[in-house]
């Protein structure tokens, strides 16, 4: 009986929070109005305050200051290829973690062996593909907070750097590229799968979203047709649910 009565009340539970999520019309309509994945105007003012009032914040705002004013220091090099799975990256004799010695050298921390090609140098790729997507979470927000003009250039100059590359990375999986007469499920661009690819998005995004006003509408547009839109093809065709 309590089994029964927990199923009922997770239910209730999941169509009550199902139910509470805004429709398509209404996250388009806030989109209009600033920003809206990770922090409203409102919800920034907000934040400005707590930083001038609370120790704590401040500090913690110092950090993530600290953090993206460092990334502006970096060149953006926008990959030329998607990576590869990271569960590659072990030695096949005693599978003990690689290290890099180069993009196309990478060591058995245990017993030295080095391997090259793929899948590992693909693994390696994705070291570039994270720093990128934390440098535009982080001076989106920077920007966002600060109206730190340098970090929303260098949102809008990886985004757009995005949107030039990713119509040219193919479609791949754990084993490689998609070929003709391949169902499409289970492929992705800038990882091998889909999963990855989301949880990447998820931190790239909001930091776009917080600094996209600096965009021309050509860019805005630039950046929503050749990478955005190509992106939610993926998850079309990878509908796990």
């Amino acid at each position: 009986r309590s089994l029964r009565m927990l199923v009922v009340f997770l239910a209730v539970a999941v169509a009550a929070k199902v139910s509470a999520l805004p429709s398509s019309a209404e996250l388009v309509a806030r989109a209009k109005d600033g920003p809206s994945l990770l922090l409203t105007e409102l919800q920034v003012r907000d934040l400005r305050k707590r930083i001038k009032t609370d120790p704590k914040t401040a500090e913690w705002w110092e950090g993530v200051r600290g953090e993206a004013h460092s990334y502006l220091k970096e060149e953006v090099r926008i990959p030329d290829r998607g990576a590869q799975w990271g569960h590659y990256y072990v030695c096949k004799t005693c599978g003990a973690g690689l290290v890099a010695d180069s993009p196309t050298a990478h060591r058995c921390r245990k017993c030295g062996k080095v391997y090259s090609g793929w899948p590992w140098d693909e693994v390696y790729v994705n070291r570039f593909h994270e720093r990128l997507k934390e440098s535009v979470y982080k001076c989106g927000l920077v920007y966002a907070v600060d109206g730190d003009l340098p970090c929303a250039e260098r949102v809008k100059a990886i985004m757009l750097g995005y949107a030039a590359q990713y119509p040219r990375y193919p479609l791949i999986n754990n084993n490689g590229a998609w070929k003709e007469g391949m169902g499409k499920r289970g492929f992705s661009r800038a990882h091998s799968q889909a999963l990855d690819e989301a949880v990447w998005l998820c931190r790239l995004l909001p930091g776009y979203d917080l600094a996209k006003d600096v965009f021309t509408d050509a860019e805005r547009t630039l950046v929503e047709k050749n990478f955005l839109r190509l992106a939610v093809d993926i998850f079309r065709n990878d509908n796990f649910g």
